[in-house]
């Protein structure tokens, strides 16, 4: 069976769908204007106008009569059922209402209309304004799907598959209204590579992607014939052959400072959150981590082994080597540049920079990594007139070979001043001297 909905009725669609039964209701009742009135006049046209949406290759009598019967049963309840909206003693006992259980049992119904298939699919058109895309939203392509019109050998069962189409093409703002699919997230990570189709059962979840309206018909095909490898068998077919991501992502990490205890501690912790991160994005993107500047607590060997671990760990779990550039922790025992004194330890840490700039050839992007620890007062920063000229040196040389490249600066210090938020914890110099003058985050001295 196809359905068609609007993106302003995904979430209500998404709930229904997964059965998601009593978040739909709590959240119905939770709001008159914000909820209770959009999801009523959804559940009116859902049951009132079927044929206007509902595609089904089934005798629609069948078909028909259910609506009718759940219709007539929301009709007795839908003009009531808006006083418990707002009414604090009903909310605190919905479970003891009755108008709230027979809308429980309304939406059980739509449950069972949308959600008793052994296999969904939801159709993903991308956000370009094209011939497929177009076509994917077409009610003549959800037409053909059910009525098994693209070929005489091809029938989508109604008992065995739920097609879902948006009216509208998808534009990234209207993305959030998907989340109520349980699976969708299997899609997003793979959004650079719309349109598509994203299939799921009870245990099993599988983005397709989509070149052509060619491709619908055959994997619907074997959604009909082969439902025990099905996925196996569309996922051979078309993932096998999809392009690489057309993202790069970074990683940016600041502030690590190995050597301080509790660093140290949550060093496995830190690696697992970016496996985590990695795990959201799609398998064949790249990443690319960037550390901006205190790597280390204090500028000793015994630290720097310990930064270097860490880039080994990284290593270890499938990540580059990181960008990194140096922060006021990592050039002084204090932390503090107003004590410019020449000692052994700046060199520690400073020793692990040995270019100005990394170059990404793939991206033809290069990573400008700059010292903003030449001199400034207290933790502000300055990067300077001869650093300014190093740099610029060193990008006009890979502008000779290449005028295309572009560039990131990367730098430790605040280039703008931020305010800081309330559970900001004051420095011992910001509490010495109070709070005027430190509402805000200081800033890098030659930032303008």
């Amino acid at each position: 069976m196809g359905y068609r909905f609007s993106l302003v009725n995904a979430n209500s669609v998404g709930h229904l769908v997964e059965g998601n039964i009593l978040t739909f209701a709590e959240q119905t009742l939770s709001d008159y204007d914000k909820y209770f009135i959009p999801n009523k006049e959804f559940i009116d046209n859902f049951l009132e106008n079927p044929m206007r949406d509902f595609y089904t290759s089934r005798e629609f009598k069948e078909t028909q009569i259910e609506f009718e019967h759940i219709f007539y049963g929301w009709k007795e309840i839908r003009n009531d059922l808006g006083s418990i909206v707002n009414n604090e003693n009903s909310m605190n006992n919905l479970t003891q209402n009755r108008l709230f259980q027979l809308f429980l049992s309304v939406l059980k119904k739509l449950h069972y209309m949308l959600g008793s298939y052994e296999f969904k699919t939801l159709i993903l058109p991308g956000s370009e304004y094209n011939e497929l895309n177009i076509a994917l939203t077409s009610e003549n392509t959800l037409r053909d799907i059910v009525n098994s019109n693209y070929s005489p050998s091809f029938r989508s069962s109604d008992t065995s598959c739920l097609i879902l189409q948006p009216k509208e093409i998808i534009q990234h703002e209207n993305i959030v209204l998907l989340n109520a699919f349980k699976q969708f997230n299997i899609a997003y990570k793979r959004i650079e590579q719309w349109p598509g189709i994203l299939i799921w059962q009870a245990n099993e979840s599988l983005f397709v992607p989509i070149k052509s309206m060619d491709d619908i018909p055959e994997l619907y095909r074997f959604l009909e014939f082969d439902k025990r490898n099905a996925f196996r068998y569309i996922n051979d077919r078309f993932n096998s052959v999809s392009e690489e991501s057309k993202y790069y992502y970074f990683l940016h990490l600041s502030d690590l400072h190995f050597g301080n205890a509790i660093a140290n501690n949550r060093k496995v912790r830190l690696l697992r959150i970016l496996e985590n991160q990695r795990s959201e994005i799609e398998e064949s993107a790249k990443i690319h981590p960037i550390i901006t500047g205190d790597l280390v607590d204090s500028p000793t060997k015994v630290n720097r082994q310990s930064f270097l671990d860490f880039t080994e760990m990284l290593n270890g779990k499938g990540f580059p080597e990181p960008t990194y550039i140096l922060g006021n922790h990592d050039i002084d025992t204090s932390g503090l540049n107003f004590i410019n004194k020449l000692k052994f330890e700046k060199s520690i840490i400073s020793s692990l920079i040995t270019n100005k700039i990394d170059v990404i050839p793939e991206l033809n992007l290069g990573l400008i990594k700059f010292d903003s620890n030449t001199s400034g007062e207290f933790a502000q920063g300055k990067i300077g007139e001869d650093q300014f000229q190093i740099i610029g040196n060193a990008i006009d040389a890979l502008r000779l070979k290449n005028k295309d490249i572009k560039f990131i600066a990367l730098v430790h210090h605040h280039p703008l001043e931020v305010e800081n938020p309330e559970w900001y914890e004051k420095e011992w110099y910001e509490k010495l001297l109070g709070n005027t003058g430190y509402e805000k985050t200081m800033k890098l001295i030659d930032s303008d």
